[in-house]
């Protein structure tokens, strides 16, 4: 019996040892995976601020870009046409010729006469203070007759039957030799709304300058042969009764329109008109005036 006995304790022994070095093991594995959750918190924390980090670098990027997108869009707004910067459009600008012939009772000559109308229509997108022709001139070149510029009279547009620059009911013809040459400046007052309803007015915001180049005498013929032949004298064939050339007919017309506006602020602009008499004694008029732009 004593021997059963000891050999027990010694069993007893090694259980405790195993059990002690299971218990070990245990904690170490805990100790482990702590550690190992600890270092995965850590870099998943670096990390996140890393992205963040860039995010941001790739935000400020993007924000540059715009900003520098946006300088540039306002540079280009700036250097772009800016509306106030034109401030009158040239609606239209013709010059329009007739034709005509005077007799007086017991001469034996008659004479021809020709003219030619400018007529210059003009929008402002502000109000102006006054419209002026200046630097009129007429280069005859070897055209016959001689010039008496006419500006327009303070007339109604709407009074269709009265010749705006002789003054007369259109269906009458002025005394030619009594006709004043207007010499200097056309000058066109303004009135205080936008479209003016005379010829020698401009609205605040609209108007035409406009004016007459009469080519007095240009030409002479025979009245009472021609009366003789013709029966009757009109006044559209007086550049033929008086066989006026191309040659006689050639000139050229140049101008410049002044604008001053309520603002101060004044403009001008260049006008030519080259008139070819083989046009004239062909019948293919050309009406516009040629323009290198129609913004002053």
């Amino acid at each position: 019996m004593p021997n059963q006995t000891n050999s027990a304790e010694p069993a007893k022994k090694g259980d405790s040892k195993k059990k002690a070095l299971i218990i070990i093991l245990i904690v170490l594995v805990i100790i482990v995976v702590v550690l190992l959750v600890i270092w995965l918190s850590k870099k998943k924390s670096t990390d996140q601020e890393e992205i963040n980090k860039n995010v941001n670098q790739v935000t400020n990027s993007s924000q540059e870009v715009t900003n520098s997108q946006a300088q540039v869009t306002n540079t280009s707004n700036t250097n772009a046409y800016q509306p106030s910067e034109t401030h009158v459009h040239v609606v239209a600008a013709t010059l329009d010729y007739s034709t005509a012939y005077s007799h007086k009772t017991g001469d034996e000559l008659a004479y021809t006469h020709y003219n030619f109308d400018i007529d210059v229509d003009l929008s402002a997108d502000k109000n102006m203070k006054s419209v002026q022709i200046v630097n009129l001139n007429v280069d005859k070149k070897k055209a016959k007759g001689e010039i008496k510029i006419l500006p327009p009279k303070h007339i109604d547009e709407e009074d269709y039957l009265i010749d705006p620059y002789y003054g007369i009911d259109e269906d009458k013809k002025p005394d030619f030799d009594d006709l004043k040459s207007h010499s200097g400046d056309i000058n066109f007052s303004i009135l205080d709304y936008g479209v003016s309803d005379y010829y020698d007015k401009f609205g605040l915001t609209y108007g035409s300058a406009n004016f007459r180049v009469l080519f007095y005498k240009a030409g002479s013929f025979d009245y009472q042969a021609a009366l003789a032949e013709e029966g009757e004298l009109d006044d559209y064939y007086a550049l033929e009764y008086a066989n006026l050339s191309a040659q006689d007919l050639t000139s050229t017309i140049y101008f410049d329109i002044e604008i001053e506006f309520a603002d101060g602020e004044i403009t001008s602009k260049y006008f030519k008109k080259d008139i070819d008499g083989s046009q004239i004694l062909q019948g293919g008029w050309d009406y516009d005036f040629v323009l290198d732009s129609t913004e002053f």
